[in-house]
């Protein structure tokens, strides 16, 4: 396992507590897609989370959740301090870790509800795009396909599909988003899920002030392109 995979696989608790950066929101979640781990855990730790949400809920300070984390001791393995020694079967290790996890979150609403808030209701990037003030629509059109809109937020620094809808993929296909900037400069905003093709909602943290256009190609890698494929399926301009 990688470096990288090792550093998402420890985000899965702050995630699930919503204590994690936009920019780590939209790295974890492209990782989540791949990842059977992490998908498992996250499913095997919601019920109980949801649980632990049963109350009124309002914004817990950023500042104040950090420093809450910053207080659980943590091993070099990622595991926090003082959860039962990892058995050998994989179940039992998984219960283990959750357990931790439930008392980091059981600890974090105790606190909120101490100063009148509560800190497990986590927006996603695409809702937050959705709702700002400073939204804008894009169209991106598609010859054989209805188009699709792609919504855009300067004070977040993040673009968005929000319930749409893309044209069918064939097997080892993916949708990859780019910003063309003046010049013809692409640059390489992300993938769609592989399996959410229809009725996407899915958020990329990026600055797109200098896009004059954006655009979906259809990749067959697994791996950031540097330039698109010549299958651009979806372009939509920027009217100045």
């Amino acid at each position: 396992m990688s470096e990288y995979d090792n550093e998402m696989h420890e985000l899965v608790g702050a995630y699930m507590l919503g204590a994690i950066s936009a920019e780590e929101l939209v790295q974890f979640e492209e990782h989540l897609m791949d990842c059977a781990e992490c998908q498992e855990e996250v499913e095997y730790l919601s019920p109980a989370l949801e649980a632990l949400m049963d109350t009124d809920p309002e914004p817990l300070s950023e500042d104040l959740v950090q420093r809450i984390l910053a207080e659980v001791p943590v091993q070099e393995t990622g595991e926090v301090v003082g959860a039962a020694a990892a058995p050998t079967d994989p179940t039992d290790d998984r219960t283990s870790r959750a357990r931790a996890l439930f008392a980091l979150a059981a600890g974090l609403v105790l606190v909120a509800l101490a100063v009148g808030a509560v800190v497990l209701n986590r927006t996603s990037l695409a809702d937050e795009v959705a709702g700002a003030a400073d939204r804008e629509t894009f169209t991106l059109e598609n010859e054989s396909a209805p188009a699709s809109e792609l919504v855009r937020s300067g004070s977040l620094d993040a673009v968005a599909f929000v319930g749409q809808d893309f044209a069918e993929l064939g097997e080892g296909e993916r949708y990859a988003l780019w910003q063309i900037q003046s010049g013809g400069e692409v640059q390489f905003l992300g993938f769609i899920r592989d399996d959410d093709q229809q009725a996407v909602t899915q958020a990329w943290a990026a600055d797109t002030s200098a896009a004059e256009a954006f655009a979906l190609s259809i990749e067959v890698v697994d791996t950031p392109p540097a330039t698109p494929s010549d299958r651009i399926t979806y372009v939509g301009t920027i009217q100045s």
